[in-house]
């Protein structure tokens, strides 16, 4: 992307741009990862989104997006940011991944990056598939029908 000095380090961007109704969402990264629904597809929502035309509607209930595994996602020791714009419909509660690449068994490195019960941001990695580090951070005036801006890093 022209004027991003990061754009190389990027690994997947969605902006969850559809017509409404849809999900037909694309990676607008250099890898172009193709993103498909496993168990029910959170359709585009037109009515209320943060940048463009549209948001993905996400319920609760089994919407889940995938997209194959790629050596990008396996943050090794390397430097990161995992982010993301989310919105609290109503008064539901979310305690629910933002995105993730959780492997099962030993020697797999896997990472979760979500929103749990109690409204707060949370981080969960590890290295070898048993021990894990969790970091964990209230989301003080966290309330229904604004978006918030939330990430996580690492660096050094």
């Amino acid at each position: 992307m022209s004027g991003d000095l990061l754009w190389d380090n990027v690994a997947f961007l969605c902006g969850f741009e559809s017509a409404a109704g849809t999900d037909d969402y694309i990676d607008e990264s250099e890898y172009a990862h193709p993103i498909t629904s496993f168990f029910n597809a959170p359709n585009a929502d037109t009515s209320v989104f943060k940048f463009g035309t549209s948001s993905a509607y996400f319920d609760g209930v089994n919407y889940v997006l995938q997209t194959p595994n790629d050596p990008a996602f396996d943050f090794g020791d390397e430097d990161f940011t995992i982010e993301a714009w989310i919105r609290k419909p109503g008064s539901t509660v979310l305690g629910d991944v933002i995105c993730s690449l959780w492997r099962n068994g030993t020697g797999q490195q896997s990472w979760l990056f979500g929103i749990d019960t109690s409204d707060e941001l949370y981080f969960a990695y590890s290295t070898d598939g048993s021990d894990s580090f969790v970091l964990s951070e209230p989301m003080p005036g966290y309330s229904d029908n604004f978006w918030y801006h939330v990430a996580v890093a690492r660096h050094g």
